[in-house]
C-alpha cells in the first residue's frame, strides 16, 4: 500500500510541475477594453459581448495566459461552468496594465461604417497585424436576433483565429549556426527553438532579417524574407536540426557577413 501512495504522490507531484512549467511557458495576453466613437445607448452591451466572444475564442486556444476579462463577474460564471479552480488559477491572472504583457488584443467600433476593427499588437517584436473588419451592422438594428449575433460571433471567431495565427508568425527564433554547407551554400542550420517551443518535426519555417526604416523621423523594424527551412529533428526542449528548402545562397552570405538570422513559423 505503502508504495502505491508513494507511486500516486510521485505521479501527482509530476504532472503539477508538468503544469506550472507549460504554464510558464505560455505568452501573456491582454484583451483591452472594446471602444467605439459613439455611446448611443446599447453600443457599450454589444461591445462586450463581442470582447467576450474573442477571449473567449483566446482562452479555448490554449496557447496564452489571459491577463483581464470583461469583469471579475464573468469569470467567476465561466468558473462556475468548468467546475475548475484551475480556469483562474492558472489561465487568467487578474492584472490591468498591458504594457507588461507580450500581446494585446483590441477593438474598436466606428458607428458610421458599423464595423468592428480587431487589432493585434506584439509588444515584444514591435509586430502590429493588419486589424481585421468585422461589419455589425445587423446588430445595430432595434430588434437584432439570435441569428444575427450567431453570424457576427461566428466572424469574431474566425477573425481572432487569424490573428492569433498571425502571433505564431511573428515568434521569432534564432539561426545559431551552419550545421552541414559547401562553398557557397548552406543545406542545414541549427535553430534555437525547440520541443518547449511547440516546434515539431516537419514543420515549414521561413527565414528573415530585421532591419530598420525611418518613417516620419520614427525607426521602425521591418523584417525582410531570404529563404525557408524544415525542422528535421528536435535534438531538445531548446534546439532543432533544419533543412534549408530555399535560399541556400542567401542564407550563406547572411551567415557569412555575421548577419543575425531568424525563423519564424510559415503561415499556409
Amino acid at each position: 500500500m505503502k508504495i502505491l501512495k508513494y507511486l500516486f504522490l510521485g505521479i501527482f507531484f509530476s504532472v503539477l510541475i508538468d503544469s506550472v512549467y507549460s504554464q510558464a511557458k505560455k505568452p501573456t495576453i491582454f484583451i483591452e477594453k472594446f471602444t467605439s466613437d459613439s455611446s448611443v445607448n446599447g453600443i457599450a452591451s454589444i461591445l462586450e459581448r463581442c470582447q467576450s466572444v474573442i477571449t473567449q475564442n483566446i482562452f479555448k486556444s490554449g496557447k496564452f495566459i489571459l491577463l483581464e476579462r470583461i469583469s471579475y463577474s464573468e469569470v467567476e460564471a465561466e468558473r462556475e461552468r468548468q467546475k475548475s479552480a484551475s480556469f483562474i488559477d492558472g489561465e487568467v491572472v487578474k492584472q490591468g496594465k498591458a504594457k507588461k504583457s507580450d500581446y494585446a488584443f483590441s477593438g474598436n467600433l466606428l458607428l458610421k461604417n458599423a464595423t468592428l476593427n480587431i487589432g493585434f499588437k506584439d509588444y515584444k517584436n514591435g509586430f502590429v497585424a493588419n486589424p481585421a473588419v468585422i461589419n455589425l451592422s445587423p446588430l445595430l438594428r432595434p430588434n437584432a436576433t439570435k441569428m444575427d449575433w450567431a453570424i457576427v460571433e461566428n466572424k469574431l471567431i474566425k477573425s481572432s483565429d487569424y490573428l492569433i495565427s498571425q502571433l505564431a508568425s511573428s515568434v521569432k527564433f534564432k539561426l545559431v549556426k551552419s550545421l552541414n554547407s559547401t562553398s557557397d551554400k548552406v543545406k542545414e542550420v541549427l535553430l534555437a527553438g525547440g520541443a518547449k517551443d511547440g516546434l515539431y518535426k516537419g514543420m515549414e519555417m521561413e527565414v528573415f532579417i530585421n532591419t530598420m526604416e525611418e518613417v516620419d523621423n520614427i525607426e521602425i523594424s521591418r523584417s525582410i524574407l531570404v529563404g525557408e527551412l524544415e525542422i528535421t529533428n528536435i535534438e531538445n526542449e531548446n534546439f532543432s536540426d533544419c533543412e534549408v528548402t530555399k535560399g541556400k545562397k542567401e542564407i550563406f552570405q547572411y551567415f557569412s557577413s555575421k548577419t543575425k538570422l531568424y525563423a519564424r513559423v510559415k503561415n499556409k
